[in-house]
């Protein structure tokens, strides 16, 4: 029978009838331990095993007994790929590999490598590295084999296994399970606070999927990292429990020690008082605060304060224009064309409605407003009176476009979207602080209030233009003509719909400036430090006393000394007024946890607790956008623990030119130690064979028996 690696490069002596093997075909097998001597014409004439020869010693003590005359120690001329893995797979073999894996100063990593040679190691490197380029930039698993081919084209020594994409699936599977390693590592910490942030959705393959991130401290820094993917059983309250208390039951997280609070949007499923989902973890921990993602929250209430307004017909027109502009290639490049006539840069019109936030009305507004709008009109006009199915289409808009009315609200929309837009993209991000929540709705209520006296930058020069005492008045160069528009009516709907706003916003966000706990967090943050020293005295005291009742089971379970709670922090204060007080929220605390846990370990408890708070969920709503890219119409098939993995590695990896694949290599070693073949060379075509070996076709014969 025919040894793999055998056959072309082995030859059968007609006097002596024995084998003979090149080297080469030796290093075909793979296996890096074995050492061997060769002939004057390139044949094995000896085999011997370097890791036996060295440590049969440590293997007697071990009572697994190798004898120094053991023959792959003093050296086998059995030159057979056989014997080679009788030997490999030998209890004797596997006892001295371990010895030799012993050393105490070596890390975890380089443990796990010591097999490797420093040559093997660094291909399986390149290889991860071209893995987690396919993963991170989101490309199909067939890519790998393109981009290996292309490093061998380079001249970059890959060896000749693990090419295809079922490699490349179990590569990132081995980077993801890395990232994961990391999560375990910073769960070990004590004490250890977090809090949960999920949503659900219906990826394309039609299938619910729910993401849940976990929001704990990194490095004195409130990080949120994901926990997984899963597919509840069903789209209830009860199925979305259980895949959430799966999911933390597979990371080895036990919620009734460690969780703060959770965060989601306001479906009823999640914040149903009976049967929600927040109600059922709350019923799971007491002390639990169940949060309605702010981001959310300001979405609902300017659908609340914009409807039956006239602001709803603004966005009508703008999908108009989207679609009549998108569906048509032929009136895409005749705007175009109009906007080089203008000596005007025309942005393609965007959709303003079925999207999640409101900066992208802001966008779309501002692409038609200040970009868009008098190319759009001119070709128009010019394409009224053309007979075609859209010919109406473009009357109406045509009309809505050039009449005061639309002219002056589009004005006072773009005032409002500013600010309202500013205060959605805060809202989202991922570190902002739970005591900046209000004083941030606080300001933009302000200035939503300043535009009812004074116009904004975008109205102004339109009702200046608009109250002058001609018949027509331009905007964009476009003459507008004056209709039965007063401007004290406009002036007085200007009001009504920003109190509109201003009322749902506080109606939304009442629970910030009602609720004890979140108002007790507040005091944390420097810029609500009293300046005056006979009012630092008792501030806060009563804030940290209901804090700590609240989370006193869970600040008990962890180690903490409630009673000190109080000393420390009438310390604390004192010390960041002398010496913090121009540090702001986050780093402040952060130099605390870093630098003076010793002084302060009861109160840093409640610091902790504070800073793993979450207000926004906007972190898993960008990872539904990337499955949704990842998740293609040809990759409806992908297994939800890869798409998991393939978004493990894109929401928190790092670029691939910094990535380092060190421990992934070693994760993948150490999964498999007897089935790894790095530098085996795979059934097929074999490597050109050296010229001055005799041709494998003279020999008579290639089988495995002698």
């Amino acid at each position: 029978m025919e040894g793999p690696g055998q056959g072309h490069d082995q030859e059968v002596d007609g006097n002596s009838k024995k084998r003979k093997t090149t080297a080469t075909t030796v290093e075909s097998w793979g296996y890096d331990w074995l050492h061997f001597e060769k002939d004057k014409e390139g044949y094995v004439t000896k085999l011997w095993c370097c890791i036996c020869r060295e440590h049969y010693k440590n293997c007697t003590a071990q009572h697994t007994y190798i004898h120094n005359t053991d023959t792959y120690i003093t050296g086998s001329t059995n030159v057979k790929k056989c014997t080679a893995k009788t030997h490999f797979e030998s209890k004797a073999h596997i006892t001295a590999w371990q010895q030799s894996n012993q050393a105490p100063t070596t890390s975890k990593t380089v443990t796990q490598l010591q097999k490797l040679y420093n040559k093997t190691e660094t291909k399986m490197c390149k290889l991860f590295d071209i893995a987690y380029t396919v993963a991170y930039t989101e490309q199909p698993f067939s890519l790998y084999k393109t981009l290996v081919s292309v490093e061998r084209k380079h001249g970059v020594e890959l060896w000749f296994t693990y090419h295809n994409s079922k490699s490349c699936r179990i590569f990132i599977e081995h980077i993801a399970g890395s990232i994961r390693d990391q999560l375990q590592a910073l769960k070990k910490c004590e004490p250890f606070y977090c809090s949960l942030l999920f949503d659900g959705s219906t990826d394309k393959g039609t299938s619910v999927k729910e993401v849940i991130s976990i929001n704990l401290i990194e490095h004195g820094s409130p990080t949120i990292k994901l926990l997984g993917i899963a597919e509840p059983t069903a789209c209830n309250a009860d199925g979305i429990f259980e895949a959430i208390m799966e999911k933390c039951a597979d990371n080895n997280i036990d919620l009734s020690g460690c969780l703060t609070a959770t965060a989601a949007d306001g479906a009823a499923v999640n914040f149903g008082k009976t049967n929600g989902v927040l109600t059922k973890l709350q019923g799971h921990v007491p002390w639990m605060l169940k949060v309605h993602c702010i981001a959310h929250r300001l979405e609902l209430c300017l659908k609340d304060a914009f409807k039956d307004t006239y602001f709803e017909q603004i966005d009508d027109l703008l999908m108009k224009i989207y679609s009549l502009y998108r569906r048509s290639p032929k009136k895409w490049r005749e705007l175009k064309a109009i906007g080089e006539e203008l000596e005007e840069h025309v942005i393609k019109p965007a959709r303003s409605v079925g999207t999640r936030w409101i900066d992208h009305r802001r966008r779309a507004i501002s692409c038609l407003a200040t970009k868009n709008y008098r190319s759009i009109v001119t070709h128009l006009q010019e394409r009224q009176d053309e007979a075609s199915p859209d010919k109406e289409k473009i009357r109406a808009v045509l009309r809505q476009l050039i009449s005061p009315k639309f002219i002056l609200h589009m004005a006072l929309y773009q005032d409002l979207l500013s600010d309202l837009a500013e205060l959605s993209l805060n809202f989202q991000g991922d570190q902002l602080p739970l005591s900046c929540v209000r004083s941030r709705i606080l300001a933009a209520q302000a200035a939503l209030r300043k535009q009812t006296e004074k116009p904004g930058p975008y109205l102004r020069p339109v009702l200046e233009s608009f109250t002058t005492t001609s018949e027509e008045f331009a905007y964009n160069d476009i003459n507008i003509r004056k209709s039965n528009v007063s401007a004290k009516a406009f002036l007085l709907s200007r009001k009504n719909i920003v109190d509109n706003i201003i009322a749902a916003i506080g109606e939304r966000f009442s629970t910030f400036s009602t609720d004890p706990v979140l108002l007790a967090a507040e005091i944390f943050d420097p810029i609500n430090f009293p300046t005056e020293p006979n009012f630092l005295e008792e501030f806060g005291e009563e804030e940290i006393h209901h804090l700590c009742k609240h989370f006193e089971p869970l600040l008990t379970k962890n180690g903490c000394n409630v009673p000190e709670v109080d000393k420390e922090w009438f310390r604390a204060k004192h010390d960041i007024v002398r010496h913090h007080s121009r540090e702001t929220f986050l780093p402040l605390w952060s130099r605390f946890l870093f630098e003076k846990g010793r002084m302060y370990p009861n109160l840093l408890h409640l610091i902790q607790i504070v800073l793993v708070f979450p207000v926004s969920t906007s972190q898993v709503e960008r990872q539904f956008s990337v499955m949704k890219r990842m998740q293609g119409d040809w990759r409806l098939s992908l297994h939800t623990s890869t798409i998991e993995d393939l978004l493990l590695i894109k929401s928190q990896g790092c670029a691939p030119a910094e990535y380092q694949s060190d421990e992934a290599v070693a994760r993948w070693w150490a999964a498999g130690i007897n089935k790894r073949r790095p530098n085996i060379h795979p059934s097929g075509q074999r490597n050109p064979k050296s010229p001055n070996l005799p041709d494998s076709s003279s020999s008579p014969s290639s089988s495995d028996s002698e």
